[in-house]
């Protein structure tokens, strides 16, 4: 998990407030993994993994979901299956239906997946509801 945090700190420490720019950040650490990817060093890709923040309201659940990479489309299933380019892409906040189901997302880039699969139950969806 050093990387790329490691990267993130020099950034940090090393670049004024006033250049400082995510989307520029995430180029040059993309380009990192490609360097990392080669020199067989261990880094950690989960600024591609979704981001799920969910909302109870009136007893419904509400998904929102998106990334700190810009660039992903993010693809979800309810419905027990795996998600992937053919399941559903998110494009809006997705209520869920009530019962036991299982939320399942992971993100891609030009039909590759580039994320790690997340899988949300019931009790760990409420609980992300919780933590606002």
């Amino acid at each position: 998990m050093t990387w790329p945090r490691g990267w993130a700190l020099s950034e940090d420490f090393w670049s004024p407030k006033e250049s400082k720019n995510w989307n520029n950040f995430i180029q040059r650490v993309e380009t990192q993994f490609q360097r990392s990817e080669i020199e067989g060093i261990n880094f950690s890709p989960a600024i591609y993994d979704p981001i799920i923040k969910v909302k109870v309201t009136n007893g419904k659940m509400t998904v929102d979901m998106d990334s700190e990479a810009p660039g992903l489309d993010i693809y979800y299933s309810i419905d027990g299956s795996m998600p992937g380019i053919y399941s559903i892409k998110y494009v809006k906040p997705v209520e869920l239906p009530a019962g036991n189901i299982m939320l399942r997302v992971v993100s891609y880039r030009n039909g590759k997946q580039i994320g790690h699969l997340i899988v949300l139950n019931p009790e760990e969806l409420k609980k992300r509801a919780a933590e606002k």
